[in-house]
């Protein structure tokens, strides 16, 4: 549960499946794919287990454990933050040559690409979401060139690793949108950046910081 964007996460041996705190605007993330471009591993259903333990505390003061899918040389967690739900991959180096791929199943919801950051997930009952902040370093913390393509039935983050050190981790964040905002400027990276900004304006919701790092 994460009050802060009024989402609800179930967590699945098929994925992720995600919805409003009211039940509506469900739909699902699932891992499908990934390896390097045109040398792609199918991702077997496999059952999420406990992740490392958060610096937060719940209700009762325990520990907030993250969540882990564990896959050949690559694991994917999901830890539920003030910023929103926080997804992230953590990939071992890769042999072989070509772009890193991790390729997404999205189900119950289209997908729209914004300045190649951004997704919005717009689901069967007309809730939106916004799958961003989109940022890939190496083990020495370097930032990598990535970004998103839509694919048949979902979504690719690509990662550029040329000279990369070490175990990389590939973080995007899922947040509730009520409005939508598409960049003027080509490759300024609107939404590059996400954070959480508390309630700003007094209105009850939480409101969101969004960065063009490059306008």
């Amino acid at each position: 549960n994460n009050p802060a964007w009024h989402l609800r996460a179930e967590v699945r041996e098929q994925g992720v499946w995600v919805h409003a705190s009211d039940g509506s605007g469900m739909f699902q993330l699932h891992l499908r794919a990934y390896g390097r471009e045109g040398q792609l591993q199918t991702a077997t259903d496999v059952v999420p287990e406990e992740g490392a333990c958060t610096t937060r505390m719940d209700t009762s003061n325990h520990c907030i454990h993250q969540i882990a899918y564990t896959y050949t040389g690559l694991m994917e967690g999901w830890d539920n933050t003030p910023s929103g739900l926080e997804q992230f991959f953590l990939w071992e180096p890769a042999e072989g040559e070509g772009w890193l791929w991790i390729e997404l199943e999205v189900q119950k919801a289209t997908t729209e690409i914004q300045d190649g950051n951004t997704v919005v997930l717009t689901t069967e009952d007309g809730k939106r979401y916004l799958y961003g902040g989109l940022l890939a370093r190496d083990e020495t913390g370097r930032e990598l060139p990535s970004w998103m393509e839509e694919t048949e039935g979902g979504i690719r983050l690509v990662v550029d690793d040329s000279g990369a050190v070490g175990r990389i981790t590939i973080d995007p964040l899922l947040t509730t949108v009520s409005w939508t905002e598409e960049g003027d400027q080509n490759g300024a990276h609107l939404g590059a950046s996400i954070a959480s900004a508390g309630d700003v304006n007094g209105d009850g919701f939480g409101d969101v910081m969004v960065g063009a790092d490059d306008y």
